[in-house]
């Protein structure tokens, strides 16, 4: 992999940013590099330049030690830590940290006992996320939660093609559908 040094990349960024106003950051990886005077710089893989640590809006307390690998996040042209693969408790969080940050990329979150709950404002979609599953919801249906293995949807539409083990259920031209048998190989056999 080439070397670039960091102006290049952040030129880059800024030369293919689109110019609409949705939260679509890009993400890379880096070293945290310990310098003189305990100044923390982080290095982007593929290039040799070093840049100071911004920490994401959540970070309250960051600690970090020479070498840890971390995930960057390239923001209005600046290089943001936002998790230590490393060291994950580096970065540390309150709840009402995650919820400002949230809030300010236009995400609804409520935590409380029963677990944290996400939507869009004005959306008629949420996510609660607890520790017994995941639950989906449309206004206030359970459409669909995942908890002890297994995934249960009230209702599923399907546009083209279902597989159930080796089986395929396949639409045909005239509206009907057909059971295909998928075998190991990938091959596919119709089944009628």
């Amino acid at each position: 992999m080439a070397n670039l040094d960091l102006s290049q990349v952040l030129d880059f960024v800024k030369a293919t940013k689109d110019d609409k106003n949705e939260y679509n950051p890009s993400y890379l990886y880096g070293t945290i590099v310990i310098g003189d005077s305990e100044v923390v710089y982080v290095q982007p893989d593929g290039s040799n330049e070093l840049a100071p640590v911004h920490v994401n809006e959540l970070g309250t307390s960051a600690k970090f030690n020479d070498g840890d690998r971390v995930i960057l996040q390239i923001q209005n042209n600046e290089l943001i830590v936002t998790g230590n693969i490393s060291n994950p408790s580096a970065l540390e969080y309150t709840d009402s940290d995650l919820q400002d940050a949230l809030s300010r990329v236009g995400i609804d979150t409520q935590i409380s006992e029963y677990g944290i709950y996400i939507s869009k404002p004005g959306s008629q979609f949420g996510v609660v996320i607890n520790n017994e599953g995941i639950n989906m919801y449309a206004e206030d249906t359970a459409v669909a939660y995942m908890n002890n293995n297994a995934m249960l949807i009230t209702e599923s539409v399907i546009k083209e093609t279902l597989t159930l083990g080796n089986y395929k259920f396949v639409p045909r031209t005239d509206g009907s559908m057909y059971l295909m048998w998928v075998d190991s190989s990938s091959e596919e056999v119709p089944n009628g």
